[in-house]
């Protein structure tokens, strides 16, 4: 089947339940798309696993944990991003439910955890067992386009990609084919991208993107733009989310990632908090330039200590809800 009709098959977008066994047996597609594995004749990315947790291990970035269902164990990690301000581990011997996206990190099949939630009741891990079972039977059988649509298929794979091109040219000239408008596209993709931590070769990677860059850059000079040119618009972009602390660094091996606004939110209410108990003055605020402090105490971003333009547009949008409220000229206390 032609990638353009893939989610034409109900399997491709759905947690397809299964088992570790299966899991670890699904082979990677030949046909150059990313994070999608075979099936029998099925193309699937994302997984729906029931099992019992036998390893925890926590990092900087992830809680990683090792999940066995009897068949088989697999490393199912969640990443820092997804977590709650006040997330906890589940415990060793905990029984899971877990859906997530399929991935392979040094030629070892795990998950990336999207929703994970325990089973209070023992019954569920053994019915997903039971529904994997009967459901493998239904994913033996070979994907059929409808017969409306198959005189057709070749005209059908064309107008999707017509409309592909089209639908990128209309958001151009809809947020205006400029340089500033190219940046947001890139944020926009960068904070829907698949994975929590991305290069900064990863925009770049995009076709949509390259294309607007094409278009942007053939707006300002009337010419076929160069590689290096494009390469430079991309950096561009990526520095300056990275200046006004959209992105963040992740230690020193060129890795980024988008700052979670709602932790963020969440970190500076909390360090407004601490600081005010501990502050005599019953009615002045904690100046912003303590909370920057108080938030580069964070491993995670440190580095918004001196890109902070976010941390000063979260405090204004937090005063907007009416959970914190100025007492004077850039102080803040929170509504007790």
């Amino acid at each position: 089947m032609d990638a353009a009709l893939l989610g034409l098959d109900p399997l491709f977008l759905t947690n397809v339940k299964i088992t570790i066994h299966d899991l670890l047996k699904l082979e990677q597609t030949d046909e150059g798309l990313i994070g999608v594995y075979k099936l029998f004749s099925h193309k699937i990315k994302l997984a729906e696993i029931c099992g019992i947790v036998v390893a925890v291990e926590r990092n900087s970035y992830t809680t990683n944990y090792t999940v066995d269902d009897g068949t088989g164990a697999i490393t199912c990690s969640y990443w820092s991003t997804s977590e709650r301000f006040d997330y906890k581990p589940f415990e060793i011997g905990t029984a899971v439910r877990i859906t997530g996206k399929i991935s392979t990190f040094r030629d070892e099949r795990q998950i990336v955890i999207y929703d994970i939630y325990p089973t209070l009741d023992p019954n569920q891990e053994l019915q997903h067992f039971i529904q994997a079972m009967l459901l493998k039977k239904e994913y033996e059988k070979e994907y059929e386009l409808p017969e409306i649509l198959k005189p057709n298929v070749q005209e059908l794979v064309e107008q999707i990609q017509i409309n592909d091109e089209d639908q990128l040219v209309y958001n151009s000239q809809t947020l205006k084919v400029d340089v500033s408008a190219f940046e947001d596209q890139v944020l926009q993709f960068l904070k829907g991208y698949s994975m929590p931590m991305f290069s900064k070769d990863a925009p770049r990677d995009n076709p949509e993107l390259v294309q607007m860059a094409e278009l942007v850059l053939t707006k300002q000079f009337d010419d076929p733009p160069k590689k290096s040119e494009i390469t430079h618009l991309f950096t561009k972009a990526l520095e300056k989310w990275l200046k006004e602390g959209y992105i963040v660094e992740c230690g020193r091996d060129g890795t980024y990632k988008v700052v979670d606004e709602e932790y963020l939110s969440k970190l500076i209410l909390s360090s407004i908090k601490e600081m005010s108990k501990q502050y005599a003055d019953k009615y002045s605020g904690i100046r912003i330039e303590y909370i920057i402090k108080s938030i580069g105490t964070d491993r995670e971003y440190a580095g918004l200590v001196k890109n902070n333009k976010i941390i000063y547009k979260i405090v204004d949008h937090l005063v907007e809800q009416s959970l914190i409220y100025p007492t004077g000229h850039l102080e803040y206390k929170v509504f007790m």
